[in-house]
């Protein structure tokens, strides 16, 4: 069995690469399509700024751009946002599930409020395989099976593809399955100015079983990137839908679905020539833990993004 898994490098190969392929297109591989000549489709959304006053573009609103995950619905007043209590360490511990894969994969997770988000990608017969550290100062993808990495500046890879308000604090809150607005404070913020909230049933608004769509405005809203969540009465998102301006043939989906033992977060990319989704199915949080002992690298290969992808197949 050991041989088999070796041999045919379906662990790390496959795992590895539609996993950092997520991750690479969520936040690296966007700039480098946004620099393709795209053709114009005029039904798609266009930046604003980018459009001459005889522009003949047709300009569209997010409601209506995202009209068929977020249905025009009567704005309403809303549920009341309940903030997650303060932490500063948690650990989780999960699987990696996706179509085609023999095995699931396990997953550790820690992270350190705004410091550090560390993921541990196991594989049966082989320990750790792969790893993904992410600091307010940069981005590393390790493959130790093949002992090559790929490091990026954290500010500069979201800067690049429009994210530029997007901290490390956010990408915690996503993780950890929680309600955020990037590079707001959810704690000091006038949630009136920042979001439209649309109920989505027909179910009492101060119902459990209430739906909502957030429409971000404002501060809150990205340069580059449209989004909006879809949450339920307690505030918890279930969905994450994201559109790339500089890509209109693309969109990334994150969809919830908690549970009484933890929650899963299923990540899609979708455009015209891929549709890679996965899932990371987490156990209960635990608010505490110890940070994984950094990997030494110096004897590691560092290769391009677009290398280290090719390695890994």
């Amino acid at each position: 069995m050991l041989n088999f898994f070796i041999s045919n490098k379906i662990l790390p190969g496959r795992v590895l690469y539609f996993f950092i392929s997520i991750w690479l297109f969520l936040f690296i591989m966007i700039p480098a399509r946004s620099q393709e000549n795209l053709p114009v489709d005029s039904t798609v959304l266009t930046p604003l700024d980018s459009l001459s006053s005889d522009s003949t573009v047709e300009v569209e609103v997010i409601d209506t751009i995202l009209s068929e995950e977020f249905p025009d619905t009567v704005l309403i007043a809303g549920p009341t946002l309940t903030l997650p209590n303060p932490w500063e360490i948690v650990s989780l511990q999960g699987k990696l599930k996706m179509q085609g894969l023999p095995l699931s994969p396990s997953l550790k997770l820690f992270m350190q409020k705004d410091s550090l988000i560390s993921l541990s990608i196991r594989a049966p017969f082989i320990g750790e395989a792969g790893r993904l550290d992410i600091s307010p100062d940069s981005i590393i993808v390790i493959n130790k099976m093949k002992k090559t990495f790929v490091k990026e500046g954290y500010r500069r890879a979201m800067d690049s593809v429009g994210y530029s308000n997007l901290s490390l604090g956010d990408l915690q809150q996503l993780l950890l399955g929680q309600f955020f607005l990037p590079g707001i404070d959810l704690y000091e913020a006038d949630l009136d100015q920042l979001i439209d909230i649309y109920q989505t049933n027909e179910a009492d608004p101060d119902s459990v079983s209430s739906l909502f769509n957030i429409i971000p405005k404002g501060e809150a809203e990205l340069k580059d990137v449209r989004y909006g969540f879809t949450v339920d009465a307690l505030f918890r998102p279930l969905m994450l839908m994201i559109l790339p301006l500089q890509m209109p043939d693309s969109e990334i989906d994150i969809n919830y679905n908690f549970k009484l033992d933890g929650y899963d977060v299923q990540i899609s990319y979708l455009d015209f020539h891929r549709d890679i989704s996965l899932t990371l199915e987490f156990k209960k949080p635990e608010w505490s833990g110890q940070a994984p002992k950094p990997l030494d690298i110096s004897k590691y290969r560092q290769l391009s993004f677009r290398d280290f992808l090719r390695n890994i197949q």
